[in-house]
């Protein structure tokens, strides 16, 4: 589980949980806005413009798992919380949502480590217009 650390709390950890990546690159910075929801404890009080250092992303895989890399933009999230993906079922020329749990995010993509298998195909563009049960053909 991530976990933030702020400079003006020395020793204190706070557990973090992935929301949501933002879809659009910040056009100033060329960076991506990453959400997460701080479980602050009640005997901590956090500030708006505190420093702080996120650690702890790296998901352990279940053993024998292969980790699965996605573009960010094709992960969604939910107002649950939930991060999910859109999955083409090839035998049904069908799409269907699927949660997923998301990892790290690597220069090659962001890491599923749980919710897709290698060779899953998912879909990476079209994403507002998806829905359960559409057909669709890959390109």
């Amino acid at each position: 589980m991530a976990a933030v650390q702020f400079d003006a709390l020395p020793g204190v950890s706070i557990p973090a949980v992935f929301k949501e990546l933002r879809p659009e690159a910040d056009p100033g910075s060329q960076t991506f806005q990453v959400v997460f929801e701080l479980q602050v404890p009640d005997t901590v009080l956090v500030l708006p413009g505190m420093n702080a250092t996120l650690t702890g992303l790296g998901l352990r895989h279940q053993e024998g798992s292969v980790p699965v890399l996605v573009p960010p933009l094709s992960v969604l999230s939910r107002p649950d919380g939930s991060t999910f993906v859109w999955v083409f079922n090839e035998s049904q020329g069908m799409v269907e949502p699927r949660v997923v749990t998301v990892g790290t995010l690597q220069s090659t993509g962001l890491e599923i480590v749980s919710g897709l298998q290698p060779g899953e195909w998912v879909v990476t563009a079209g994403l507002s217009q998806m829905r359960a049960g559409l057909r669709v053909r890959p390109l």
